[in-house]
């Protein structure tokens, strides 16, 4: 097939712009990349570097502060959104779709010719009736990251839905040493021992948890407890993520352990924030308002890094045993007994990283994410 007959294929996202660290933008850049089948549009604010020939970049979006999806960024999509509908073969959809923004795209966008597709990271199930999901679901295919969303869309009566995990660029996220430069800049010791928690401070419910956890860690009278530091790898989103921040750190004070932790806020380089990490841990009690895989717990794994997951429901699908510590979510002690554990025992980090580095490979691969992809777009017509 020569490029002329190629189909034209809009990727409808946020900007892509670094940095990289909001999951649905993250996986629509790395998609682009990866899809050789089809002649892709995406939308940006300035202009990516590294993106191949078969990629085009629409310079629509208004510089916004990182990982801001402001309210003129919103109409300046949606007016580009109009202007092109008939421009393209197939649209293709990564947000998490809401009653205001489905309602625009099928009274307003939507064209005979062009097919649509709707990636879903997150169905909101928690939050949504069934009538509201069938309202936001639009698409003539729908594409779930998970097979538990999808088979949850199929018990509600969809039949035009499959799923692909989000693969991650492999050739990108991988085990490496601690950067010289990261240690500086986090004021960490060589000899430290890194513990890396990459989830929100106000979502999921692990944060004041895992700050009971670690203190009690602290206190105890483990060899590593004096050369452990905490790295919250989060960002601040919100004026409750401020307060949540505000309060953690009045807290590890009191405790006595304020210089045992540090604080990336929004960082660039989430590679060299992994591999910075001794452990990952993602202890959360729930997923509300998340994408249904976390990348942040995929990308560790890709690096190679032994992790302590929760056993909540919607992570079974891409955690085990041979790749994760898995506790009882809600359980301070369980992962204050984790920590030490995996900390005395050098033999299973190992065994544990080099694991979820396999396991990544063989399910988050974009490249194999990217040739579903490509299937799906030869399908609709």
């Amino acid at each position: 097939m020569n490029t002329r007959q190629k189909k034209k294929v809009l990727y409808v996202s946020r900007a892509l712009t670094p940095p990289w660290d909001e999951a649905s933008k993250n996986f629509a850049y790395n998609l682009a990349k990866h899809v050789h089948a089809v002649d892709v549009t995406v939308m940006t604010s300035g202009t990516l570097d590294d993106m191949p020939s078969h990629v085009t970049q629409a310079h629509i979006y208004s510089p916004a502060p990182p990982s801001i999806f402001s309210t003129r960024q919103k109409w300046e999509s949606l007016f580009y959104q109009w202007k092109v509908r008939h421009d393209f073969d197939i649209a293709h959809y990564f947000f998490t779709p809401t009653k205001l923004n489905a309602f625009i795209i099928r009274t307003f966008l939507r064209t005979k010719k062009t097919r649509t597709i709707q990636t879903i990271a997150t169905l909101r199930d928690s939050v949504l009736s069934a009538k509201d999901i069938r309202n936001i679901l639009f698409a003539d295919h729908l594409v779930t990251y998970t097979r538990f969303a999808q088979q949850l869309l199929q018990r509600k009566g969809f039949t035009n839905v499959s799923y692909a995990y989000p693969g991650i660029d492999l050739a990108h996220y991988t085990p490496d040493d601690k950067d010289p430069a990261l240690l500086k800049h986090f004021a960490i010791p060589k000899d430290a021992f890194v513990i890396l928690y990459p989830g929100e401070y106000t979502r999921l419910g692990a944060t004041d948890m895992i700050i009971d956890a670690l203190t009690a860690f602290w206190r105890s009278n483990h060899p590593a407890a004096h050369n452990t530091l905490l790295v919250l790898g989060l960002r601040v989103k919100n004026e409750a993520d401020a307060r949540k921040k505000a309060h953690v750190k009045k807290v590890l004070a009191r405790r006595g352990f304020a210089d045992h932790v540090r604080y990336t806020d929004t960082f660039a380089d989430m590679r060299g924030l992994y591999n910075l990490a001794d452990i990952i841990i993602f202890p959360v009690a729930n997923m509300h308002g998340k994408f249904d895989v976390p990348l942040a717990l995929i990308e560790g794994y890709a690096c190679g890094k032994p992790t302590i997951v929760s056993d909540i429901p919607r992570l079974r699908e891409f955690t085990n045993t041979d790749i994760s510590v898995i506790i009882e979510s809600e359980n301070t002690a369980r992962l204050t007994d984790a920590i030490a554990h995996i900390l005395s025992h050098e033999a299973q980090r190992a065994r544990l990283g080099h694991a979820a580095r396999a396991f990544a490979e063989r399910h988050f691969d974009i490249t194999k994410t990217a040739k579903h992809y490509e299937h799906i777009y030869r399908k609709l017509s």
